[in-house]
């Protein structure tokens, strides 16, 4: 073996190194920067909303995950365009299966022309939530939510600074060319300021994104 071949070895294996104990540490800081759960008493009420179009291959277990999360108050506000989507054959023979009833299956009423059908039923769905809710959450039918989603995403949003907050569910799969849940999702804040130009706080309530 040459000597440029051995020093280029030299440098892959040096570099490889470098980068495992990069993501070794990361991975380190991660665990411990995780937020303690919120119990049940300090849990806020939350709303979920999830706006459905057509029958994703996603949709079932997505509801799955929803009325068995491990939350002691909240509801889900089920959107759909209409009685004869695909999504709603699969919503109700799914919620069949289950004791749960705190939700509520809505219809797209008013498509708005300054956006799309999806923005327009979160518009509904917001404009009729209660004045009891504390925080809202929305997620998309591909999305799998793991039982402490909900607990998860009270917790991030408990700094009275935080308006927002996003938990990663499928990123650090995604690079492996995997399905699933990541053990430790990362949970990103967004301060109240920068959403809508003005602090939820002051706007009504508190919004959990999951993308």
């Amino acid at each position: 073996m040459s000597i440029q071949a051995i020093s280029l070895t030299a440098i892959l294996i040096i570099s490889l190194t470098v980068q495992f104990l990069l993501a070794a540490g990361f991975v380190r800081r991660l665990k411990r920067s995780r937020q303690p759960l919120v119990s049940d008493d300090a849990a806020p009420s939350v709303v979920v909303i999830l706006c459905l179009r057509g029958g994703d291959p996603f949709l079932e277990k997505c509801i799955d995950g929803l009325v068995t999360q491990d939350y002691p108050s909240f509801r889900v506000c089920f959107m759909i365009d209409s009685d004869q989507d695909p999504a709603a054959a699969i919503l109700r023979s799914t919620l069949n299966r289950y004791s749960f009833d705190n939700y509520d299956i809505k219809t797209l009423n008013n498509p708005l022309t300054t956006c799309s059908l999806k923005c327009s039923s979160l518009i509904q769905a917001i404009e009729g939530l209660d004045t009891s809710v504390q925080f809202v959450a929305f997620l998309d039918a591909d999305t799998v939510p793991h039982r402490t989603w909900l607990r998860e995403l009270a917790a991030a949003l408990v700094p009275e600074h935080i308006g927002a907050a996003t938990v990663e569910l499928v990123a650090s799969k995604i690079a492996l060319n995997q399905f699933g849940i990541p053990p430790y999702p990362k949970i990103t804040l967004i301060e109240g300021h920068w959403v809508s130009g003005k602090s939820l706080r002051q706007i009504g309530p508190k919004v959990a994104l999951d993308f």
